[in-house]
């Protein structure tokens, strides 16, 4: 098979900026690369992705007093950024997984 990568990293724009700022942050709560097919298993893949999203929702939802019976959760944007505000609507809640908690659930 003949092929060309084209890929080009991040870093290959820093010349054409003016400006730029680099910023230093927790990898596990905001990077997840998908670089990988699953079938591969290799990581970095669609797999993993949501194994590391799982994970850190999953940990929000502890810190706001809630109990996880499972592990896939996802907590949708419309109820919370970041983990905050969880706290009247998972605070002494069990939660059963798999689980897409958004405003509705919280309403119920």
């Amino acid at each position: 098979i003949n092929a060309e990568y084209m890929g080009a990293f991040i870093f290959d724009v820093f010349r054409f900026a003016r400006h730029f700022h680099v910023l230093q942050v927790d990898r596990s709560a905001e990077f997840s690369p998908i670089k990988n097919a699953d079938e591969l298993g290799k990581g970095d893949s669609p797999a993993t992705a949501r194994r590391d999203v799982y994970r850190l929702h999953g940990s929000w939802v502890r810190a706001a007093g809630g109990t996880l019976e499972g592990e896939e959760i996802e907590v949708s944007p419309l109820l919370s950024y970041e983990g905050e505000g969880l706290d009247a609507s998972c605070n002494q809640r069990m939660l059963t997984c798999p689980l897409h908690l958004t405003p509705v659930d919280v309403a119920n």
